[in-house]
């Protein structure tokens, strides 16, 4: 009987363990916690493919998605970006907002479709600069626009120095690495960049050095008939000079591309020079 007491108290103290019971939860259990899972209110119910497929892999798909969507922008950029054909930088006293009728009017006169793309473009770019002596001059017409001001209003007058140091970075630049060959320039910036370091000489460009010539490098612009002709050009000063960049140390590393684009350059240069308006 001691026996059978003995096996009936064994199986009292018997706790019968799940067996696929992790040890968290045997621990919880032995320590009188319920981890017994409570009855759901509704069945689970199995989902599509498509509900499946989104909770499993809609991060994947979403990003997917984003990146496909990126990508056809990137290309759509580069079927429709136009390249232009030539490059041409003006730097001195005179600020275009709308650059439109200075492309034109260099458009008009390029026989060549030089990249072969269907379209004859050129590219502006402008660098802001002023001497001393304009910026008084410009101080003096604010001046009479104060005096004249029938309204009682008055007329600051203030230059942004920084923003002209950047305008002065831009141009130097842009003679240093950019692709403006063909530049219209201020005097004062001419001399900072004059000789045959930097400048094609015209006999080199032209063959010939024209009459109107400034020196050895430079035309005065204005006495083209190219800048006559076309009215857009008439606000600039009558010593614009225009000149042709060498191919600088910096832009020859860019191989036998950048040598053909410079060739082109000059050939539209000589384009301007010899223009004649039509009667």
């Amino acid at each position: 009987m001691a026996e059978e007491k003995n096996n009936i108290n064994e199986n009292e103290n018997e706790i019968n363990v799940p067996e696929e019971e992790s040890n968290a939860a045997r621990t919880l259990r032995m320590r009188g916690i319920s981890v017994e899972a409570e009855p759901s209110e509704e069945p689970i119910k199995k989902g599509g493919f498509f509900e499946n497929f989104w909770y499993h892999y809609r991060g994947v798909f979403l990003a997917v998605l984003a990146g496909a969507l990126i990508l056809g922008i990137g290309i759509f950029q580069v079927v429709t970006k136009t390249t232009p054909d030539i490059y041409i930088m003006y730097a001195g006293p005179h600020y275009y907002e709308n650059t439109m009728g200075v492309m034109n009017a260099f458009t008009a006169v390029m026989e060549k479709d030089y990249n072969d793309d269907g379209d004859k473009v050129v590219n502006i770019l402008q660098a802001v600069n002023y001497t001393e002596a304009q910026k008084a001059k410009l101080k003096e017409e604010h001046d009479k626009m104060a005096a004249e001001a029938k309204d009682g209003s008055e007329y600051d007058f203030s230059l942004d120095e920084g923003f002209l140091e950047e305008e002065r970075n831009r141009f130097r630049d842009e003679i240093m690495y950019g692709e403006s060959v063909i530049c219209i320039l201020d005097p004062s910036l001419y001399k900072e960049i004059e000789g045959e370091k930097m400048l094609l000489t015209l006999e080199e460009a032209l063959g010939y050095k024209p009459e109107c010539a400034y020196d050895d490098y430079a035309i005065k612009f204005k006495d083209l008939p190219f800048a006559e002709y076309y009215k857009v050009f008439s606000e600039l000063d009558d010593d614009t000079l225009i000149v042709v960049r060498r191919v600088t140390a910096m832009t020859s590393i860019k191989g036998k591309k950048a040598k053909a684009r410079h060739e082109n350059h000059v050939d539209f240069f000589k384009s301007i020079v010899e223009f004649v308006p039509e009667e």
